[in-house]
């Protein structure tokens, strides 16, 4: 699984759910221009963000009230302590469960996963268990000895955590970059070099700024700094992914009905349809009443396991099939309609199937 979509518009329903909110005022939906004065930049960026509210009193008129505002809509705090408190440690626990919410990176599994088999100390109970587990599927952990969830994460772990995650959602289109390039702190010598290609990316991409030209490496992380980046490369991603469209069509003829359902992937970048069998298409005939008159996957066998369907940047994929002989006689007379489904999991398909009329 290599592509989730990720909600950027947040509404009261998903506020008003978090045990979280301690205030909450609603402004016009437009998109705002957001101001930073973080170590990770100073500067006024516009946002995707069509509705903006205040969660936190601790955070009111502060440089991470949006990113904050952003991360409870999607249910990405972690803690309910009443307060978000920008300036404290964030734990790698804290901020798995922010990146891993914050950019939907959610797998579906046959078997319900054993945190023990992921790392020694995860406690399948811990409120962040089923999101670490998740970016260890994802390629953003690496399973094995000790998780620590309870220690602070340095500012260049929790950029390299947070790129992978970018190269998970975009898969094989993550950003190409020159391999001499290398970050351009003042500070950049204190990057260990292993990190040296995430935080040269960040940086090359906007998601860090650093404050005097200063990034501090080896600085630890607060929950502040957390949302700021995880909140840009929501808007980075919200850039550069655009919606898929799926399209169906039928031509009825005298002795046939041609059905195609063509998906279209507008991006420069692949995306990944996700199912649970073999079966990634379906679609129905319907008469003037909305009756089914036929369903092609009726009596058809697929295979049960997961599949991902890769659509390369500016590629379709297309389903066709024609429906002849005694089962299209028998109710050519009546077809008025038909509904395609694309039955997978993914978000950024209508599970409700797309319906045009028949002529």
């Amino acid at each position: 699984m290599k592509y989730r979509t990720i909600g950027f518009a947040l509404t009261a329903a998903m506020l008003l759910s978090s045990p979280n909110i301690t205030a909450m005022a609603e402004v016009p939906a437009e998109v705002t221009s957001v101001s930073y004065d973080s170590l990770f930049g100073s500067e006024s960026i516009m946002q995707p963000i069509l509705i903006s509210y205040q969660l936190y009193a601790d955070v009111t008129g502060h440089w991470s009230n949006d990113a904050v505002s952003f991360l409870a809509g999607q249910d990405a705090i972690s803690w309910d302590s009443g307060v978000f408190s920008p300036y404290q440690s964030i734990t790698k626990g804290e901020f798995s469960y922010m990146l891993a919410k914050a950019m939907d990176i959610h797998m579906e599994y046959f078997v319900a996963p054993n945190a023990a088999d992921y790392f020694d100390d995860l406690d399948g109970d811990a409120v962040y268990s089923n999101q670490v587990i998740d970016l260890v599927t994802a390629g953003v952990f690496e399973a094995g000895g000790d998780f620590n969830g309870d220690a602070t994460i340095t500012r260049e772990e929790m950029i390299h955590y947070l790129m992978k995650a970018y190269q998970y959602l975009l898969g094989d289109n993550y950003p190409s970059m020159s391999i001499m390039m290398l970050a351009t702190f003042d500070d950049a010598d204190q990057i260990t070099p292993i990190y040296n290609d995430d935080i040269a990316r960040a940086q090359q991409a906007g998601l860090i700024k650093g404050k005097n030209n200063l990034f501090h490496p080896q600085g630890t992380a607060s929950r502040g700094d957390a949302a700021i980046v995880i909140y840009r490369l929501s808007s980075l991603l919200a850039e550069e992914m655009q919606d898929v469209r799926v399209t169906p069509d039928a031509v009825l003829n005298n002795d046939s009905i041609q059905v195609s359902i063509k998906v279209t992937n507008p991006n420069t970048t692949s995306v990944y349809l996700n199912s649970l069998s073999g079966k990634v298409f379906d679609y129905v005939l319907l008469d003037e009443e909305q009756n089914v008159l036929y369903q092609w996957s009726a009596d058809r066998m697929f295979t049960d396991a997961l599949m991902t369907t890769e659509i390369a940047g500016k590629d379709e994929l297309v389903f066709t099939d024609t429906l002849s002989g005694d089962a299209f006689e028998a109710i050519k007379d009546k077809i008025a309609g038909l509904r395609a489904y694309v039955t997978v999991t993914d978000d950024f398909i209508d599970q409700d199937g797309y319906y045009i009329e028949v002529q």
